[in-house]
């Protein structure tokens, strides 16, 4: 929860409100869970280029975020993930992932 208190003119009040509801709702729009799914077919920026997860990768990828307790039974991210993401300390993805780790990171 990011909370912003601003004292303003009645128009800039008018515009926080506005810019409130749109981060709102496009942070309503954010899947909820981590799946299979969600990574299949994602398009991910590798070398410049454009390139779609496949189904393989996408099950690569939550088994490695399972394997490493980033990933919770409910299928939601955890907090270690959140942390060693913060320290720049996530584990390692297997070999067949390392040419799209930044990109799954990110």
């Amino acid at each position: 929860l990011n909370t912003l208190t601003v004292v303003a003119s009645e128009g800039y009040a008018s515009f926080v409100k506005d810019l409130q509801g749109e981060t709102l709702k496009e942070l309503h729009d954010r899947p909820r869970k981590v799946s299979i799914e969600y990574f299949q077919g994602k398009n991910i920026i590798i070398d410049g280029q454009k390139t779609a997860i496949t189904p393989k990768q996408a099950t690569q990828i939550y088994q490695y975020l399972v394997r490493n307790n980033y990933v919770d039974e409910d299928d939601n991210v955890t907090q270690d993930y959140r942390d060693n993401a913060q320290t720049v300390a996530l584990a390692p993805m297997p070999e067949a992932l390392k040419p799209i780790e930044a990109a799954v990171h990110k």
